[in-house]
């Protein structure tokens, strides 16, 4: 059974620094806190920060060979853990009256 979080993207007060060994994510609400990823987390982020969780859960398939099953849990795991501190956001797209998608 897939477990579902809802539509997400990075916060606009989170900056990135991302290296092949791991990762700092700079929140610069009130004081700044610095937030560590691992080299997987670090990985994660650049397709997390879009909202997409399978792009993720594929990357660590690919880069390190682990379970399908295993690294779309995980990421999602880390999704709900990056929601929480606020690294992440809900998403909503705007509605906008005056645009309308092609057919």
């Amino acid at each position: 059974m897939q477990q579902v979080i809802p539509p997400f993207r990075a916060s606009r007060h989170v900056h990135a620094t991302l290296t092949d060994g791991g990762g700092m994510l700079l929140d610069t609400r009130g004081r700044g806190r610095w937030h560590v990823l691992t080299a997987t987390g670090a990985a994660c982020w650049p397709h997390l920060a879009r909202g997409d969780v399978t792009s993720a859960a594929d990357t660590l398939t690919a880069r390190w060979g682990t379970p399908t099953g295993r690294a779309h849990n995980d990421t999602l795991a880390l999704a709900r853990h990056l929601l929480m501190a606020r690294l992440l956001r809900p998403y909503k797209p705007l509605w906008r009256p005056w645009w309308r998608p092609s057919e």
